[in-house]
């Protein structure tokens, strides 16, 4: 039997039956043996005998009829499975061996795997890959972005070249302006003082009862398809309405929401169409955030339009992760009081915010001298003026400050309380109706009523009040669109959010202004020059216990990624590209591996897909019309793999970067730039039909995503690496993206995505007998991950904020099971191939192994905790615990006895 192409394997016997071993088909030669000694013995007369003489003849005839024919089957036999029976072929390939050493590295078989699959497949992981310094956990998903973090460093420290396309060069440009730190330190404070101004917002903070909002605002427009900013404009509105200028202007700056969510997105119950949409805000920060003070990455992509998606990891998990660094754990041992960690982390936190004040006040008097930053931080930290040039002082700026804090934490708590609403009213467990839309639609007039009351109920005469009219014709100013209020409805996402911030805001005055300030000076400080990034330096190594990585390369090549991601995988498939060219592109011996890995990839979900519908026309608890739905909506399902189509053709790239300018020289204004015209092309969108090919994240992400509105997922060439592909056999590869692949796609049937239809609609396609079934098994995943419980600090998982990512995973595992069996079936692959040093594990074995090798991580205890109550996610063992528990596919493999933990009695399933 010819080996899999391009796997080098060697042979490994297994021992065979010898020839003098037992055989049914010995016993039956044997018995006739006998009958014809005994039948010889009795001397019978001679016609007797001639007919037995005649019947031994065609005995021996038949007898050599079966031989031939045996030996036959037996020689075709040997040319198909009896190859397998008798050889299982150990795989040597690079892939296999270096599949093979992490796994070994991994693996501790001193473990049951029927006990817990998840200490038999990371049991020795920790061992091998230790906490970084600058970090609090680490799993293979960090990892691998840090592996992808050098290569991307590398190109963008290639030459330019006249034919790139303009955003490639851009895109270099932006990574040596972050390296430019000499031009970053001669800039000063300004770049950051002219963020404040175009926004609207005071360029220091004045410490008084007074609220001094600035008289003019020049926000971003698009001139002559070119990025620019209007003319400064005067405010002439009235003092309870003048806050909403730089609030609009925090948005149309530098991206920032902090106090009321805003974007342009897909309408609900029509993708086609755009709408307005107000909602709690993101915590996400605008531009990128170090290495140590967030797991994630910035929100400045181009035209992300901010679509609402189901993320696989919880590093990139939108609306449930909270990165910031008022949420941030410090490493800490067990037992430590969670409640005097996070006065702790307060009384840090205010000291910061005291720091960079008094450093503003102190700018001229520094900006003269060469100093060691570390000397001007103790100094600035410890500076006690008796009077500040903030308007007071020093007690009443620490004093304001408190205030401003207290006021954040006030907002946080009620954007917590809305996430809490949101899941609650994404858990459907009470009835076999729908449930209704998570979201409201209105006209301009009934929001402005809601809030109103809201505010009135509040303070009879509110000190700062909402008016949405003004809120949108603000967010619009200087652009092409129109608003008509009659018209344009609104959709609102957190009625009682609005509410909530319209009774706060009728009772505060002067500390909103200070909020806008600080919000907009924590985003950018970070960015500015020496002094003000180690102020910020060593605000985060305090709050967080870790060191701030010193590579300032590495740090430039993430923000860029960060930033200008598709100019930067323009940067990554090129080279991909290079590397196999060895003959003119229109030559046949040419290989396009980007495409040929798309292709591969794109076949696997092929199988995925197959095997979902398969699984869905097994199910008796659907009935025929529901399953025929299901089943238009799963074929509907776009996916995008690798890179865009378009990407490569420099037309298209430089339309998706339209209008950026980028300036060696001016680090800072670079990312807002970036972050600008991404608010502009959104905004743009409102009557722009929706047609395009909208991917959910960067090609360089490490990740994977469904897209509820648009019925698709993304699976972003970062993550078609080690160990999630290209692990050398593919019941390796079924295992880990394969099982990625059907996560994603289950994520379109979880207790959300069954609420939108092929199209991206939310609309009730399923009848109502469905989903009383369906919610009642749906209680079942519900009860058995809240029996989890996390041994580092003894909490148990949250089975109802986690559900849709555990139906999501055991929807996973089981399509990728059953679609690498059709695998075989379509290539007639029957070979046994082992790794090297796992020889007594056969492919079946590693499919799950490569699943459940996923999952390893090494986190701290804190790190946990912070997983357990705000993450969609559940633990990393906890996914892997219910996923293979569910799983009899597994418990036969491994013959795991009825009733062991990963075979329980009860096992929960959907599909």
């Amino acid at each position: 039997m010819a080996d899999n192409p391009g796997v080098n394997c060697s042979t490994w016997t297994i021992p065979m039956s010898q020839a003098s071993d037992s055989h049914p088909d010995l016993v039956e030669v044997s018995s006739r043996s006998a009958y014809l000694k005994r039948a010889a013995s009795q001397s019978p007369k001679p016609n007797v005998q001639r007919r037995l003489l005649g019947a031994i003849i065609f005995l021996a005839f038949l007898t050599a009829a079966l031989i031939l024919a045996i030996g036959i089957l037996s020689y075709h036999f040997s040319k198909t499975s009896n190859a397998v029976l008798q050889q299982a072929r150990v795989c040597t390939s690079n892939q296999c061996v270096e599949t093979a050493a992490n796994l070994i590295e991994s693996l501790d078989l001193e473990i049951d795997p029927c006990e817990d699959f998840y200490k038999f497949t990371c049991g020795k992981w920790a061992g091998s890959h230790p906490i970084p310094d600058f970090a609090s956990s680490t799993d293979w998903f960090y990892e691998r972005k840090s592996h992808l973090a050098q290569r991307i460093r590398k190109v963008l420290e290639k030459n330019t070249n006249d034919s790139q396309p303009i955003p490639v060069t851009q895109a270099q440009m932006l990574y040596h302006s972050c390296l430019n730190t000499t031009g970053i330190d001669n800039a000063g404070i300004e770049p950051m003082l002219q963020i404040l101004d175009h926004a609207g917002l005071p360029r220091k903070l004045q410490v008084n009862a007074t609220p001094a909002f600035n008289s003019s605002y020049s926000y971003p427009i698009m001139k002559e398809g070119i990025l620019s900013h209007a003319k400064p404009k005067q405010s002439n509105l009235s003092a309870e309405l003048r806050w909403l200028v730089p609030l609009v202007g925090c948005k149309r700056v530098l991206g920032k929401d902090p106090l009321i969510g805003f974007a342009v997105l897909p309408h609900p119950l029509n993708r086609t169409v755009n709408v307005l949409t107000v909602a709690a805000p993101s915590m996400i920060s605008p531009l990128p955030e170090n290495e140590l003070s967030s797991g994630n990455t910035g929100g400045g992509h181009i035209r992300s339009h901010w679509q609402e998606r189901r993320s696989w990891t919880k590093r990139q998990s939108e609306r449930r992760q909270w990165e910031h660094l008022r949420w941030k754990w410090r490493k800490s041992e067990e037992g430590d009081d969670p409640q005097v960690k996070e006065d702790e982390m307060a009384i840090t936190r205010t000291m910061y915010m005291e720091s960079l004040v008094k450093f503003l006040d102190l700018w001229e008097a520094l900006k003269s001298f060469t100093i060691d930053p570390t000397l001007v931080v103790d100094y600035v930290t410890n500076y006690k003026s008796g009077v500040s040039s903030s308007g007071g002082n020093k007690d009443d700026l620490k004093n304001y400050i408190h205030q401003i804090d207290s006021l954040q934490d006030t907002v946080y708590k009620l954007v917590l309380e809305s996430i809490e609403e949101e899941i609650n009213m994404t858990y459907e467990f009470s009835s076999g109706k729908d449930r209704p839309p998570p979201f409201d639609e209105m006209h301009v007039s009934d929001l402005q009523r809601l809030t109103d009351e809201a505010a009135y109920d509040e303070n009879s005469n509110p000190n700062q009040q909402i008016d949405w009219q003004i809120f949108f014709n603000l967010m619009f100013e200087g652009s092409n669109i129109t608003l008509d209020f009659k018209k344009d409805l609104i959709i609102v996402q957190n009625m009682n959010y609005l509410k909530g911030i319209a009774k706060i805001l009728a009772k505060t005055s002067p500390l909103v202004l200070g909020l806008l300030w600080w919000e907009v000076v924590f985003v950018v400080a970070p960015h500015g020059n020496n002094l003000m990034r180690h102020l910020y330096n060593s605000y985060v190594e305090k709050i967080t216990g870790g060191e701030i990585p010193r590579s300032r390369a590495m740090d430039c090549a993430r923000i860029t990624n960060d930033m200008m991601g598709m100019a930067v995988s323009w940067l990554l498939a090129s080279e991909e590209l290079a590397i196999n060219i060895t003959s003119p592109l229109n030559s046949e011996d040419f290989t396009n591996v980007v495409e040929d890995k798309r292709k591969k990839v794109e076949k696997m979900l092929t199988d995925i897909r197959d095997a979902f519908s398969e699984l869905v026309l097994n199910l008796d608890w659907m009935d025929q019309e529901t399953k025929d739905a299901t089943l238009n909506k799963s074929e509907a399902m776009r996916s995008y793999i690798g890179y865009p189509s378009w990407l490569m053709t420099p037309k298209e790239l430089e339309t998706y970067y339209e209008g950026l300018t980028i300036n060696i020289s001016t680090y800072l204004q670079n990312l807002v730039n970036v972050v600008q015209v991404g608010e502009l092309w959104a905004m743009d969108s409102l009557r722009i039909e929706n047609n395009i090919e909208a991917w959910a994240t960067d090609p360089t992400d490490v990740n994977a995503f469904h897209t509820f509105q648009e019925n698709a997922v993304t699976i972003p060439a970062g993550i078609l690496q080690f160990p999630f592909y290209g692990l050398g056999l593919e019941a390796l590869n079924y295992g880990a993206i394969g099982s990625v692949l059907g996560h994603e796609l289950t994520h379109g049937f979880d207790n959300s995505g069954r609420q939108f239809d092929q199209n991206g609609n939310w609309r009730q396609w399923w009848s109502n007998k469905t989903i009383a079934e369906y919610i009642n098994r749906t209680a079942c995943f519900v009860d058995q991950y809240s029996s989890y419980l996390i041994p580092e600090v003894n909490v148990t998982v949250n089975g109802k904020q986690t559900l849709g990512e555990n139906i999501a995973d055991n929807g996973g595992i089981h399509e990728a099971w059953a679609a690498y069996n059709r695998y075989k079936q379509r290539t007639n692959e029957i070979t046994d191939s082992r790794l090297p040093g796992l020889e007594q594990f056969s492919q079946d074995h590693l499919l799950f192994i490569a699943f459940g090798s996923l999952w390893c991580e090494h986190g701290t205890a804190a790190t946990a905790k912070w997983i357990l109550e705000r993450d969609e996610h559940s633990p990393s063992k906890a996914r892997v615990w219910g996923a293979i528990s569910n799983s009899k596919e597994f418990a036969k493999t491994f013959n795991c006895p009825v009733g062991s933990p990963m075979n329980p009695d009860v096992k929960c399933r959907l599909w």
